[in-house]
């Protein structure tokens, strides 16, 4: 069962999630697509697609100069895999 819901869970392609608020969103996506991180709109919200596990501070500080107002991370959950497969 484990190995099934891994299989479900890879669907989203990140091993991590950022929920970030900013007024600059645009700065943002074009930072993070720097990076090479994928994002999305779940729900209204700007989300980030992380290959691998970070830190709160990690993030901050790799969006230094931006305004951000919240920062949340998140494991990939099968909300995420519902919103990646209608694509909202």
């Amino acid at each position: 069962m484990q190995r099934r819901f891994n299989e479900i869970i890879a669907i989203v392609p990140a091993k991590q999630i950022a929920i970030l608020e900013t007024s600059d969103e645009k700065t943002l996506c074009q930072k993070a697509a720097s990076f090479g991180w994928k994002h999305r709109n779940y729900g209204g919200r700007l989300t980030l697609l992380l290959p691998e596990q970070f830190t709160l501070k990690d993030i901050i500080e790799k969006f230094d100069g931006i305004p951000l107002s919240s920062v949340s991370l998140r494991e990939v959950s099968l909300e995420h895999v519902y919103m990646e497969l209608i694509g909202k």
